[in-house]
């Protein structure tokens, strides 16, 4: 019996052809073949306000964002109505921490989303106070939400600083009325003492650095001033003068 050897270039042929009959074997291509539903894009947002402005969060200079709301399966031919509700659990409030601005949301038929515009504020919400939201997504007719996407978290929280005391006269050891008070630094601010020799200024940006300096013709005070650097506590930074007269 006869041995057959293959020569170099007939063996290079054959192994490319081997190649190119491979390649052309049926590929297996997955699709989607479960129930055709709606889901948040997304699962969660949080935002710290200053105020009832923002400190931090995925925007600046607004309080408003876009969720987006997602077909998955075919496209429809006729439009998929959906809505947005507030769980119970929330401790947000809806149209009062958290408002839906898109009215009549619904993905157009032959269309794969929409996107539902949201406003969050600090209005309503006591400095240090977090509050959270669960909004929840409805479908309609056959095409239900998605049991895992179906809940979007909004985390709230207020957080600014405030810094207070009382100016004392020296003399007649009562509050000093009529003292200026001001702030630098991260801020620029100007009060004056109360009646009782009270001062608050509030409203300041978290993490900033101040300095409270009080002032008043024919005092002198103890001490001079006082600096907070790097503040992060929402309880207010306490400061007392000693208004020593001239």
């Amino acid at each position: 019996m006869k041995n057959i050897f293959l020569k170099p270039g007939l063996l290079v042929v054959a192994v490319f052809m081997a190649i190119v009959l491979t390649s052309c074997m049926e590929r297996i291509t997955h699709f989607y073949d479960g129930p055709t539903v709606v889901e948040f894009k997304g699962a969660t947002n949080s935002f710290s306000f200053n105020g009832d402005n923002f400190v931090t969060g995925p925007v600046t200079d607004t309080s408003e964002f876009d969720i987006l709301i997602q077909l998955v399966g075919p496209h429809q031919s006729t439009p998929v109505n959906v809505s947005i509700s507030m769980a119970d659990s929330s401790t947000a409030v809806l149209g009062q921490d958290v408002e839906i601005l898109t009215d009549n949301l619904a993905i157009p038929a032959n269309r794969s989303s929409v996107t539902a515009r949201v406003r969050v504020t600090a209005e309503h919400l006591v400095n240090g106070e977090r509050k959270v939201a669960y909004l929840v997504l409805n479908g309609s007719g056959g095409v239900q939400p998605s049991a895992n996407y179906r809940v979007y978290t909004i985390n709230l929280e207020k957080r600014e600083v405030i810094l207070s005391g009382r100016v004392i006269n020296s003399e007649l050891n009562v509050g000093e009325p009529g003292v200026t008070i001001t702030v630098t630094g991260t801020a620029n601010v100007t009060t004056t003492t109360d009646s009782q020799g009270n001062y608050r200024v509030d409203g300041l940006l978290f993490r900033g650095n101040y300095v409270v300096t009080p002032s008043k013709d024919g005092f002198t005070f103890d001490p001079p001033s006082r600096t907070w650097n790097n503040v992060t506590q929402p309880t207010p930074r306490v400061q007392n003068f000693l208004a020593i007269p001239d």
